[in-house]
């Protein structure tokens, strides 16, 4: 027995539209275990593109390790992708410095720019997510003994908002799971966004 299928007409003159996630990540590169795992969660959530930068606290040995290899950092976004569902592989992007990576980020366009770091008084909750209709959102977490003061500074020179994720300390993959799930609630949920469509890119 032969089975065909046929596409509607709504789904030929309206193809579904594939957009990229609205967040982007920037982190300072995690030990090269965790890094696994932060590229195979984030992708499993949703992310548009992570950068990767060489921070003070990094160490400098994780720069050599294969995990930061191509082959490597595709197969583990492969898996997350996988366990997702997603066909959209998000980009990720290597930096040796602050500077390094500025040059870059100068080129792009972002509605928001915010910082991880558990001093803030603010949260994701109270910088009106739930609101945010349209742009990409980029998002900093910093590595395993966080951002030091002048990396904090470097931020903010560059229009990054603090915000407070929870009074534990987290594992870098960790924060990023509880920051892109945080995130995707309130730029999805429609009952948070008060009916709002979800927001675009």
């Amino acid at each position: 027995m032969v089975i065909k299928l046929k596409l509607s007409e709504n789904f030929k003159l309206y193809p579904p539209v594939i957009e990229k996630p609205v967040v982007d990540l920037v982190v300072g590169i995690p030990r090269p275990k965790s890094l696994d795992k932060l590229l195979q969660y984030s992708a499993s959530i949703g992310v548009g593109n992570i950068d990767l930068i060489c921070s003070s606290k990094v160490e400098k040995s994780y720069w050599a390790s294969h995990k930061l290899s191509k082959e490597s950092i595709n197969k583990s976004l492969i898996l997350g992708l996988q366990q997702g569902v997603c066909t959209l592989m998000p980009e990720v992007t290597l930096f040796i410095s602050l500077g390094d990576y500025e040059r870059a980020f100068k080129q792009k366009d972002y509605a928001m720019k915010l910082i991880a770091h558990p001093d803030s008084e603010q949260t994701l909750g109270s910088l009106n997510l739930n609101t945010h209709v349209k742009g990409p959102i980029l998002v900093a977490i910093g590595p395993e003994g966080g951002w030091l003061d002048h990396e904090l500074a470097y931020y903010k020179k560059l229009g990054f908002v603090q915000f407070k994720l929870t009074d534990r300390i987290l594992r870098t993959e960790v924060a990023a799971v509880a920051i892109l799930s945080q995130m995707s609630l309130l730029l999805n949920d429609p009952t948070i966004r008060n009916g709002l469509e979800p927001a675009k890119r």
